[in-house]
């Protein structure tokens, strides 16, 4: 949705994907991001509106979007949308990576 509204680009919903908190749903989820984090660039130094990746029980499968330097928007359970530190000691081991979106080469 923020990518839509603040840059105009239409990225794939892939809400569909994620049915509950089961480890089968979420072993989709994981192979799902992995399939798609190929049409993103790996950056070493974020900035706004770069994806970051995150594992959850040792996968990846949670996903934000980098708001600044330090800050992430993600939505967690029981939540519609939350903004915490990615450095945190909460989410700090768990980052895989951050990727910027790559215009459509199609």
């Amino acid at each position: 949705m923020v990518y839509r509204e603040q840059l105009g680009i239409d990225l794939p919903d892939y809400a569909e994907i994620f049915v509950d908190d089961s480890l089968a749903s979420l072993k989709k989820v994981a192979r799902t991001m992995k399939e798609e984090r190929l049409k993103w660039q790996q950056v070493q130094t974020p900035i706004p509106y770069d994806v970051i990746l995150l594992r959850v029980d040792g996968l990846v499968c949670h996903a934000g979007l980098v708001i600044d330097r330090r800050r992430m928007l993600h939505i967690m359970d029981g939540v519609n949308s939350t903004v915490e530190e990615f450095a945190s000691p909460q989410w700090k081991q768990r980052v895989e990576g951050f990727y910027r979106w790559i215009i459509d080469k199609s």
